[in-house]
This record gives C-alpha cells, sequence and structure tokens, in this order.
C-alpha cells in the first residue's frame, strides 16, 4: 500500500508539471494557442488544486503510514485516493466540452460571437 501511494503521488506531480508547462507555452505562441489557454484556465485551475490535494494526501499518508497505523485502516486510505482519482478523472468532462464549444465557435473568449 506504501509503494502505491508513493507511485500514485509522483504520477500525479509528473501530470501536474506537464499540465503547467502545456500552459505556459501555449500562452507564450500563437495568438490562438493564448485564446484556447484563457478559455480552459479555470477548468486548469480546478484540475491543478485537485491534483495537489490528491498528492499531499497520498505523500502524508505514504509518509505517516506506519506511525498512524494506516495498515489497519488500509481499505478506507484506499477508498479516498480512488475518490480522488475518479473526481480528477470526471473534472476532464467539463474541460474537454468547453474545450468543444471552443472549437466549435460557441465560446471566444477576448471576441465578439459573430
Amino acid at each position: 500500500m506504501r509503494g502505491w501511494l508513493l507511485s500514485v503521488s509522483l504520477i500525479f506531480v509528473v501530470g501536474t508539471v506537464a499540465q503547467f508547462l502545456t500552459f505556459t507555452q501555449a500562452r507564450n505562441l500563437v495568438e490562438e494557442n493564448r485564446d484556447v489557454a484563457r478559455a480552459l484556465a479555470p477548468y486548469g485551475r480546478v484540475r491543478a488544486v485537485l491534483s495537489v490535494v490528491i498528492i499531499v494526501f497520498c505523500l502524508c499518508a505514504w509518509a505517516f503510514y506506519n506511525p498512524l497505523h494506516l495498515a489497519q485502516v488500509q481499505i478506507f486510505v484506499a477508498l479516498l485516493a480512488l475518490v480522488g482519482i475518479i473526481v480528477f478523472v470526471g473534472s476532464s468532462v467539463p474541460y474537454w466540452n468547453q474545450l468543444l464549444a471552443y472549437a466549435r465557435g460557441e465560446q471566444r473568449v477576448g471576441r465578439q460571437r459573430n
């Protein structure tokens, strides 16, 4: 269980860094990319917060696994982590819906609709 908690936290660290770099690069490129980045920014912030919550939970559970005797409630720890992961994956639905709305021209940030 400790190895799983550490692995999950490291996976989310890598994903969070990748998301940050993607948005940073998108803002620094052509105007169209900046508009997409602005349209997705609120959803990106929500996903970043969810990632940080999962990282902190998993790292704390990993670090304090023995002192807090979490082996006695490992199913509860695993379920909490699983719920966090499910919520994170579920947060991609509004993110992609916003991206599709932008691609269809239904949502333009900083521009008037025609």
